[in-house]
């Protein structure tokens, strides 16, 4: 049974979480009566990644039951992330209370009967969510990344978010022309913000020199960045580490692993690329998918990502699809899977061409 003591610096760690030193003595503390989730603590501080991991998985349906059908990610010995719906939320209050979570990955899902109010440091929202940004605290909220659509730009600066110090939009077809008064008006609601991340592949150079000159505290970018990019599964979280150009370095679980991929067209299962297995791997369209908060499948502790698409069209490989002009489209995803006996990420690209809209006259 937990003793006050122990009640008293799970507190301390809740209103202090960078505090590791709480968590150590916490972890004794545990340890001392036998408790396993002591020495998961133990683990995750010492950076035992593989251990702490083997040993979550174990008792995690113990530790955590109410994450069972929801991918998380725990870090020096308690939840760090956490991707749901907005009505599984209340669900989750139990979590929230007494963990330090610090991020939460909102994905489309029917909104909660009653309001939740979380005390997170970071919320990506998937989809079009912008009303989701409601359920996190603004007095605890450092970095929003929402993907808006360009008619509703301004829905992303309503409110007022006075922790907030990097927001990230990704936009969804065009905006006004106005858009960077949006921004200059806002600011004032936004008294800590230092960066903007903009992600939209056809924002004017002009709009954002006016930016810059109207706002010249505010870092502006367009760029995805260079990572890391973790991704959360049931049994392990993948972290993408730029390595060299484009090939990035695999993580699991705070270890490293090999990655095994290929290239397969999805209609005929036609292997346009063999088996091949290194250290680092072209994984830059996977990195990006993770960046842009691509819509994905989770399922078995396996994911399948909708990759973004390519900036030129890709070689024609021997025996695969000859595509002409635009009555075809180029679809693209990524399906990875864990391999934890042989500690090896596995990951298919999967091409479809797919008949693109056609006039009847043709």
């Amino acid at each position: 049974m937990a003793s006050e003591r122990e009640a008293a610096l799970l507190r301390q760690i809740l209103d202090h979480p960078h505090d590791l030193a709480a968590r150590a003595v916490y972890a004794d503390e545990l340890q001392a009566r036998g408790e396993p989730r002591g020495e998961l603590i133990a683990l995750e501080l010492a950076g035992a990644g593989v251990h702490a991991a083997a040993l979550r998985r174990a008792h995690a349906a113990t530790w955590w039951p109410e994450l069972s059908d929801h991918a998380f990610a725990t870090r020096n010995g308690f939840v760090h992330r956490i991707r749901s719906t907005p009505g599984a939320l209340p669900a989750l209050a139990r979590v929230f209370a007494t963990e330090p979570v610090a991020e939460l990955e909102l994905e489309p899902g029917a909104p909660p009967i009653e309001p939740v109010v979380v005390r997170v440091r970071r919320l990506a929202i998937r989809g079009e969510l912008v009303e989701g940004a409601a359920c996190a605290d603004p007095a605890t909220l450092e970095r929003l990344e929402l993907r808006v659509p360009g008619l509703r730009f301004a829905n992303a600066f309503a409110g007022e978010w006075p922790a907030l110090r990097e927001l990230r939009l990704v936009i969804d077809g065009t905006l006004a022309s106005t858009w960077p008064n949006t921004i200059v008006a806002a600011l004032p609601r936004f008294p800590k913000l230092t960066r903007l991340e903009l992600v939209d592949r056809v924002l004017e150079p002009a709009a954002l020199v006016a930016l810059r000159a109207a706002a010249p505290d505010l870092v502006v970018t367009t760029l995805i960045g260079d990572g890391p990019f973790a991704l959360d599964l049931s049994s392990c979280t993948i972290e993408l580490t730029r390595a060299r150009d484009q090939l990035w370095r695999v993580d699991v679980d705070g270890a490293p692993s090999r990655v095994r991929w290929r290239r397969i067209t999805g209609t005929s299962r036609h292997t346009t690329l063999d088996w091949q297995i290194a250290d680092v791997a072209p994984l830059e369209q996977v990195a990006h998918a993770l960046a842009l908060n691509t819509p994905r499948r989770t399922f078995s502790g396996e994911c399948e990502l909708q990759l973004l698409p390519v900036p030129e069209p890709l070689a024609p490989q021997p025996g695969g699809y000859t595509v002409y002009g635009d009555m075809y489209i180029l679809v693209e995803r990524a399906h990875l899977s864990h391999d934890d006996d042989a500690r090896e990420l596995a990951v298919t690209f999967i091409e479809d061409h797919r008949r693109g809209e056609i006039a009847e006259d043709d």
